[in-house]
């Protein structure tokens, strides 16, 4: 992607370096070069972002996390750098060449305790448990015959 115009050497101006078709105007010999800027491709969550120059900073924010989640921080596979790699929203530096960046998530353990039983431990939102086995399969008729409902 064309930049601007520079001055090699000799003299002159341009009234406008910025324009690719700008207009100079000669003082004597010179040599002009056309400078170019190259854009790179940046990936973030799997999704192209956009295209930036190398040591653009780009501004991110992660999703909220999913329910039994929480945020772990940016990472990423290319040579680019994070301001803040564990904030959920985080400026990352574009390297020379294309990037991706995802968001990572981890699981939050919750604590069960079985006072008087066995089963406790740490386990993710939404796990399912058999009854704990502390609590017999049904209730036990201490008295012996039919069970009945008390009134």
């Amino acid at each position: 992607m064309f930049s601007h115009w520079e001055i090699v050497s000799g003299s002159g101006f341009f009234e406008n370096p910025y324009d690719s078709d700008a207009v100079f105007i000669m003082q004597g010999n010179t040599e002009i070069e056309a400078i170019f800027e190259h854009l790179y491709t940046l990936t973030v969550n799997g999704k192209v972002q956009g295209k930036y120059k190398a040591g653009e900073s780009i501004s991110l924010a992660a999703t909220p996390a999913p329910t039994g989640k929480r945020f772990d921080g940016w990472t990423t596979t290319s040579a680019g750098t994070f301001d803040d790699a564990g904030s959920p929203s985080a400026v990352f530096t574009m390297p020379a060449g294309d990037a991706a960046v995802t968001a990572a998530y981890t699981d939050i353990l919750y604590t069960l305790t079985v006072i008087g039983g066995m089963g406790g431990g740490a386990y993710t939102c939404g796990t399912r448990l058999p009854r704990p086995p502390a609590l017999p399969p049904r209730a036990k008729n201490l008295w012996g015959g039919t069970p009945r409902t008390l009134r």
